[in-house]
């Protein structure tokens, strides 16, 4: 794993309970854990497609540059939000 990180308040340094509960799940129940990066996709493509309808093709690209930016360690997501470049 690379990464990790939680909207808690928790900030005492390294992990809250809510990501080492994660991780024992991805552990000992694997099977258990549902993949939600597409619902993040779906969302952005809808948003794209909004944008697009609008012809807001410009405000699309820098909110997408925007998201680059601010995402830019969560591998995973970085490789969603090139897709949507096309």
């Amino acid at each position: 794993m690379r990464e990790a990180s939680c909207s808690c308040p928790y900030d005492w340094g390294g992990w809250c309970k809510h990501i080492v509960a994660t991780l024992l799940t991805c552990i000992h129940a694997p099977e258990t854990i549902k993949e939600r990066p597409s619902l993040v996709v779906r969302w952005l493509e809808k948003a794209r497609a909004a944008y697009q309808a609008a012809g807001r093709e410009e405000e699309w690209r820098d909110y997408l540059e925007q998201l680059t930016r601010r995402h830019k360690r969560k591998y995973k997501l970085m490789g969603m939000l090139e897709s949507l470049r096309r």
